[in-house]
This record gives C-alpha cells, structure tokens and sequence, in this order.
C-alpha cells in the first residue's frame, strides 16, 4: 500500500520524516512515499512526484501553523483529491485545530496528532491494506507497542523547533547601536520641531 507523504516548510518535513520511519514499523506493507528522499539524484522532481501521486491509495499531509497556506501543501492536496474515489486525503495537525483550516484543506476529515486520532487514521489505512492487513488484535498490540516512540519523537522536534524560532525572534528584536541612535536623533528632530 502507497501512502504519500506531503509537507512544507522546516517542522512539517521534520515531522514528515519521523511519520516516514515510522508508519512501516506499525503496518509492514505500508510503503511510504517522502519527497526529497526519495528521488533519484538528476531526476526531474516534479515528473517523479506526479508519478508518486498518481500511485498512492493516502496521502498525509503534515499540516502546522507555519505552512497552513502553502502553494505546494494545495497543490499535493489537490492532486490527490483529484482522485478521491481511489485515494483518501489525510490532514495531519501539528499545534493546530480544525478551525484554524481555510478553503479546500478544512472540507478534508483531519487528524489530531494524539493517540486516539493517530491510531484510528492508522487503522483506517490497514484496512485498506487488503490481504497484507493486519488483523485488529495484531495492529493493537503493534500500535501501542510504537506509538510513544513516534509521540516522543514528534513532541521532541516540536519543541526543538519552537525553541528554535523563540531564540530567532529574540535575535531579531536586538537592535544595533546605530540603529538605536539614528531612532533618538529622529525623535529629537521630531521634538524640537
């Protein structure tokens, strides 16, 4: 079973990443799909993606804050949309609720990132698995058995990543000395006028 791995933007590919290793472990006939590491080195990129798309039965799409209005997170989306009565589009929520999704992405049945909602979407993809599906008592026992090892990981780069952009921002509110004195000399200017 092909399953597409869609995101954009630094937390989301992350994210991405760690679902990527992940989801095999749960469900052996899973073969996920992630873009760039999978495509060959001189390849055209989006011929290969578009191939990608055309053979996935699900598409995860690792929707955060920071890449809610993506071109490209719409445009992986719609494609797999385009093929709906074959393909299931799951929007997977990083930090997010269902109200904070505009347009096209908030008509798609979404998925919390927390153990109930992340089981059922994994179960609901190994029912489709036809004869390579695990059978409930066996995806179960396997699903628990993993799931604190993707809920670390993923809550790890979460707060890596928002300590990240705290420390960026607080970079960025620094100003320099000039910067500070050609203020001063723009408000006393103002002043004596």
């Amino acid at each position: 079973m092909n399953v597409f791995i869609s995101w954009s933007g630094q937390l989301s590919k992350q994210i991405g990443e760690i679902f990527f290793d992940w989801m095999p472990t749960v469900i052996q006939s899973i073969k996920p799909y992630f873009t760039p590491a999978d495509i060959e080195k001189g390849s055209k990129w989006d011929n290969e993606i578009s191939k990608k798309l055309a053979d996935c039965n699900t598409g995860i799409i690792i929707l955060t804050k920071d890449n809610l209005l993506s071109p490209w997170i719409m445009f992986e989306a719609g494609a797999l949309s385009n093929k709906l009565d074959k393909s299931r589009v799951c929007p997977i929520l990083i930090e997010l609720d269902n109200s904070d999704l505009t347009g096209p992405l908030s008509s798609f049945q979404t998925t919390k990132f927390n153990h109930d909602d992340i089981r059922q979407l994994m179960d609901n993809i190994n029912s489709q698995c036809g004869d390579n599906k695990l059978s409930d008592k066996v995806f179960n026992e396997v699903f628990n058995v993993f799931w604190s090892q993707l809920e670390e990981r993923v809550n790890t780069q979460i707060l890596k990543f928002n300590t990240s952009k705290k420390d960026k921002g607080i970079e960025k509110t620094k100003r320099t000395e000039r910067e500070i004195l050609e203020e001063i000399l723009e408000l006393t200017s103002v002043m004596s006028i």
